[in-house]
């Protein structure tokens, strides 16, 4: 059994000091500690495993009771259920707290309501999201809402309730105050009634754990745009990471500079020694921040171009990710392959290799799949294990749309159950790689795509919207320097030119350097000149 650290809930790094094997361990103490930490809640159970502690009332002062479980949502995620009371003044409280590891990246959720219809699609807010209104400049932050699951009208209700708090006392003290805020009210009424329409919600959540329904999965929302980010430092505290400091702490260690190498880049360039082994970079996992290395390599593969292949694995807690990245030139054209999937004709035709990038996009017409460029990132993988990928993508992005009750949700089901039956090859489908860039492959066992019968590969010219996502609209890389007027010298230009003369020639050939010339302090030099030349009409006289 491989060392592993214990399961650590909300994203907090790991103690990989303290650790022990089971090896050691007996049998009946195995048996003993082998109870799950995250209870996964069943219809037919009575009592639920409930932890109990007793903790400092913050109404009065005095200890209370705390009550937390730890559970698993079906076909969502794990949560934290806590509950809090005061025997000796009543105070009650409740939260529920996202207990699963925090995501890669963040996300950052567009949503345009147009119909009245949008406001009964449920919202995920987890701790760290925070809603914004552009409409009315009007922020939830990540203090208000914890961890709530409700609906787009449910979020405005029970901001419309917080903002009527203290309300009465406020119009005593302070009554322009109070005019504004019920002005502001009735604002946020109108919008949770729907007659205040169209207007935007933007959901952003540094640990990419919240989420908007999406009524038309496994299809793309127009009404919806969801974008995502690496945190700042900053973020990685507000989801409970520990960043890393290391490159702000002050050292007193002297930067010495390098020698000179003459002749290396053509020594590693005729060497190649990327390409005959891995490589290890230390980095710090994304999930719990230990240390560990990122394993690379570069390779060639035949008939496509070079490729460098990266991935992480850790040892703490077991996190794993891989990534590729096709190296060269961009090229001038961008290439669409086309797969015609059938197991019937080819047993093997889900076992190959697939090198798909992260600027390319993958279609399949026969369940009307289309995923944009960037969804899945850069993958190395097969036709298999891309449709895997492809259902574990979709559901954790649709996490309303895979659960126990149906809901109106049965017809993303059924697709899920088509995809499943083409990952086992029951049905034939067509798998289209459509990149930009030209930076993907399809394996051929038959060398290429012009001799595959079941594989085709046309070049496109990419549209200037593609072009302007991918940076290179205004790159110009052609004829630079006759634009800029760095062009080439004329005849009559080089002619008056004033031809650059060596150190030697500057400094006379080698002979005594003229010290007002480079002295720090030329005056000094002069001064004291003056006082020689003084001193020898002196003696002369």
């Amino acid at each position: 059994m491989s060392e592993k650290a214990p399961q650590i809930l909300g994203g907090t790094r790991p103690n990989v000091d303290k650790r022990f094997y089971l090896n050691n361990v007996d049998e009946s103490e195995e048996n003993a500690t082998s109870a799950p930490s995250i209870y996964a809640l069943q219809a037919e159970d009575d009592v639920p495993e409930v932890t109990t502690m007793e903790s400092l009332c913050m109404n009065c002062h005095d200890d209370g009771t705390t009550k937390l479980l730890l559970t698993m949502i079906p076909y969502f995620r794990e949560v934290i259920l806590m509950s809090f009371e005061c025997e000796h003044c009543g105070f009650k409280n409740s939260e529920v707290q996202f207990g699963g590891k925090v995501q890669e990246q963040g996300a950052k959720i567009e949503l345009e309501l147009m119909e009245h219809e949008d406001l009964n699609r449920q919202l995920i807010k987890a701790d760290a999201g925070a809603i914004y209104f552009p409409g009315l400049d009007f922020e939830i932050p990540r203090e208000t809402q914890r961890g709530s699951i409700n609906t787009i009208e449910g979020v405005l209700q029970k901001a419309i309730t917080d903002l009527r708090k203290n309300q009465e006392h406020r119009r005593e003290t302070d009554p322009d105050t109070t005019e504004k805020i019920d002005e502001f009210i009735a604002k946020l009424a109108l919008m949770a009634a729907g007659i205040t329409l169209p207007f935007k919600i933007v959901l952003d959540d540094p640990s990419g754990n919240s989420h908007i329904e999406n009524p038309h999965a496994p299809a793309a929302d127009p009404k919806m745009k969801v974008s995502h980010y690496y945190r700042s430092e900053q973020q990685d505290l507000v989801c409970g990471l520990q960043p890393d400091m290391s490159h702000d702490a002050p050292t007193q260690t002297p930067r010495v500079l390098p020698h000179r190498n003459e002749g290396l880049d053509k020594f590693v360039e005729e060497a190649n020694i990327a390409k005959k082994e891995v490589i290890q970079i230390p980095a710090n996992c994304f999930a719990c921040q230990a240390p560990g290395f990122s394993c690379m390599c570069m390779t060639d593969i035949p008939h496509f171009k070079e490729v460098i292949i990266m991935s992480f694995n850790c040892e703490a807690c077991g996190f794993k990710t891989n990534e590729v990245k096709a190296g060269g030139a961009i090229p001038p054209q961008g290439e669409r392959m086309t797969l015609k999937v059938d197991t019937s004709k080819d047993p093997n035709m889900l076992d190959r290799d697939i090198l798909k990038s992260d600027s390319a996009c993958v279609n399949i017409p026969e369940i009307e799949l289309e995923m944009a460029h960037g969804s899945l990132g850069g993958l190395y993988t097969t036709v298999e294990g891309l449709l895997d990928k492809i259902r574990h993508n979709i559901e954790e992005g649709n996490p309303f749309a895979v659960g126990d009750s149906d809901g109106g949700r049965s017809l993303l089901n059924a697709w899920l159950a088509r995809l499943d039956a083409l990952k086992m090859g029951s049905e034939p489908f067509t798998l289209i790689l459509e990149d930009p860039l030209a930076n993907s492959f399809i394996y051929s066992p038959f060398g290429s795509a012009e001799d595959d019968p079941y594989m085709t590969a046309e070049r496109f010219t990419r549209s200037e919207y593609e072009d302007d996502v991918l940076g290179i609209a205004d790159m110009k890389v052609d004829n630079y320097s006759a634009e800029t007027g760095l062009g080439s010298i004329t005849e009559e230009e080089d002619k008056t030119a004033e031809p650059i003369r060596s150190d030697k020639e500057t400094m006379g050939g080698g002979c005594a350097i003229d010290p007002s010339k480079y002295h720090p302090n030329p005056s000094a030099v002069m001064e004291v000149r003056q006082q020689q030349e003084e001193q020898k009409t002196k003696q002369q006289q």
